[in-house]
């Protein structure tokens, strides 16, 4: 099965601009991880919640400069990852790959990444 016959029966619930620099930037595990439901009364944690963590995402490349990045939680380097430039787009299946998604910038400036994360 192909990543993208993955994306049909997700529906798309968050969206983020991540910036990549020479510092590892990985996803917001807040909202890979999807956690809604509960109540408090200020004082009190939440009684509830419900997880529903990302099961795809998409990253697509906004701008000139490109990134490099690794799906298998080791850390991206100028020999080590995919490269991605200028309008690529990756597409990840699985709660996983979402999760394990770290990226560096691979130019000489600060690369900018949307990320849509879709759940089932």
């Amino acid at each position: 099965m192909s990543d993208a016959s993955f994306f049909v029966r997700r529906k798309p619930y968050a969206t983020e601009q991540v910036t990549v620099s020479t510092a590892v930037a990985t996803p917001t595990a807040a909202t890979v991880k999807n956690t809604s439901g509960g109540y408090t009364d200020g004082s009190t944690p939440v009684r509830w919640a419900v997880t529903f963590p990302a099961t795809a995402a998409i990253a697509e490349i906004i701008g000139s400069n490109g990134i490099i990045y690794t799906l298998d939680g080791s850390t991206p380097t100028s020999t080590n990852g995919g490269r991605l430039g200028q309008g690529d787009t990756l597409t990840l299946a699985g709660t996983q790959k979402v999760a394990n998604l770290k990226m560096i910038r691979s130019g000489g400036s600060d690369a900018t990444v949307n990320l849509t994360y879709y759940k089932e």
